[in-house]
């Protein structure tokens, strides 16, 4: 059963690839990053600044996307078959915690319903260092209830520990789990035998080796990034408080627990509330159900659950989806525990549980064949840059500067693909030719010269030329916006 499933999850992620590929500011900042190890052999401590002034994430992701630069030409589209791997990875990490911890038909129907999720499958085409994030919860979801059983893998915890600035930074308060863990169950443990003193030094050694980057970065900047998180604590940002910030995080957590089962971009509003609602009674009975179970393994889930919600409640920072992704790993879970009790019934709830789940795959498979290309994403920059690029060698340009025609945060996405093609870029001005970025190309239909999905340029039409601006100090550009070296 596991393969025709694995052939699934594979088909739900390489379909159509390329024209589904998006391609914007975090994936241009992640080239530029590459580029900097790979061309300009400047051996990072850090990879680019998160939300918080100041704190940057690891350096690790990028290193291993410059693996698959390399490999692919510095090519983009590497990436791609990084966050691949790392979901190959998910797939069976898994299958494989499930089945242990549980049984192998909790183990299928987890990957199961993972391999057919959309929303999943479109979350791990996000070219970003916070990727790994499933993969990283479903081992710590290991290392949590393995403990309950009496074992502890300390040099997991060390590896995922010394992690967590890499990922996401989100993952620290979770860490409270595991000592609270061993605290309550302090007397079905056997320290001596979980916490021996060479397991320890090598997990230790582990764990340091993963944050080595971090030490070395606070050394040499004067502890900037601590002092950032001091700051970041303490500074008011006028973000929503009481009920209302309440109302944002639950909203958060009851769309994580949707977001699996459905991906129709089309809902409206309205659609979009009813399915979390219905998906929140939902996933709340499988927790009541599987109690009588695995009540050790639902409290741990629930603590999970209220660790999210209370450092969410007490950050100053802006309530996001992208801090609720952690949660997609026990929402699996939790479903996968019902559906295998409701299985064990009899024959009656065992078809309609089947219905349901193939039901599932047949719904989102329409969805992924319809589903649109992304007009602006990967393919459609790439062959807009190697127009521009055509264009302006059979012209005899020298250099060229280009306008973005587009609304507020659009105008990223294209530094690198300029800078692979060779195109010599400075500062627009009357002594270069200009030319016209346009997204989305219906703003100046009659305008652009070529259109390529969603996007469109103008040529230059008229400027006075001057070869020397090209290499005028002044007329260089900065490097892109979040870019720090």
């Amino acid at each position: 059963m596991l393969i025709p499933i694995f052939v699934i999850h594979l088909c739900f992620r390489m379909f159509r690839f390329e024209e589904l590929l998006g391609f914007g500011h975090d994936e241009d900042l992640g080239g530029w990053i590459v580029k900097d190890i790979l061309v300009d052999h400047h051996l990072r401590l850090i990879g680019q600044e998160t939300s918080i002034d100041g704190l940057f994430i690891g350096p690790i992701f990028y290193y291993l996307q410059a693996i698959f630069y390399f490999l692919f030409n510095m090519d983009p589209i590497g990436s791609y078959f990084l966050v691949l791997l790392i979901s190959i990875a998910t797939f069976f990490s898994i299958y494989f915690v499930f089945s242990k911890l549980f049984d192998k038909k909790v183990g299928l129907i987890g990957v199961f319903i993972y391999a057919c999720s959309l929303e999943l499958a479109g979350y791990e085409k996000w070219i970003v260092p916070t990727n790994p994030t499933l993969l990283w919860c479903v081992w710590y979801l290991y290392l949590l209830l393995s403990l309950i059983k009496g074992q502890l893998n300390l040099y997991l915890a060390g590896f995922l520990f010394g992690l967590i600035w890499h990922i996401h930074i989100a993952f620290a308060p979770l860490t409270i789990i595991l000592p609270v863990l061993l605290v309550l169950n302090r007397k079905r443990i056997n320290f001596k035998e979980i916490f021996p003193f060479k397991k320890v030094i090598i997990s230790l050694f582990i764990f340091c080796l993963f944050i080595s980057p971090l030490v070395l970065f606070e050394i040499r900047h004067d502890f900037l990034q601590t002092k950032s998180i001091f700051a970041a604590v303490s500074k008011e940002r006028n973000e929503v408080s009481g009920l209302s910030r309440v109302i944002k995080i639950v909203d958060g957590i009851s769309l994580s627990n949707a977001a699996i089962f459905y991906a129709d971009s089309s809902w409206n509003l309205n659609k979009r509330l009813i399915a979390q609602i219905a998906f929140s009674i939902f996933y709340i009975f499988s927790l009541m159900y599987i109690f009588k179970f695995y009540k050790n393994t639902v409290l741990i889930i629930i603590f999970w659950l209220s660790i999210v919600f209370v450092s969410q409640l007490i950050s100053k920072r802006a309530v996001s989806e992208y801090y609720f992704t952690n949660l997609a790993v026990l929402n699996l879970l939790v479903v996968s525990l019902f559906l295998n009790k409701v299985l064990r019934i009899g024959l009656k709830f065992k078809l309609i549980t089947l219905a349901a789940l193939f039901g599932f795959l047949a719904v989102n498979l329409v969805w992924l064949i319809n589903y649109p290309n992304d007009s602006e994403g990967y393919l459609y920059r790439k062959q807009l840059v190697k127009a521009i690029k055509a264009d302006a060698v059979n012209k005899g340009y020298l250099c060229i500067a280009v306008n973005y025609i587009t609304f507020p945060g659009k105008a990223a996405g294209y530094r690198y693909f300029l800078w692979l093609n060779d195109l010599k870029t400075i500062k627009p001005g009357n002594d270069v030719p200009v030319y016209s970025i346009v997204n989305p190309a219906g703003i100046s239909e009659k305008e652009i010269d070529k259109r390529f999905g969603n996007l469109g340029y103008i040529t230059p039409k008229h400027f006075e030329k001057n070869d020397e601006v090209c290499t005028d100090p002044s007329r260089q550009l900065l490097d892109p916006w979040g870019f720090t070296n």
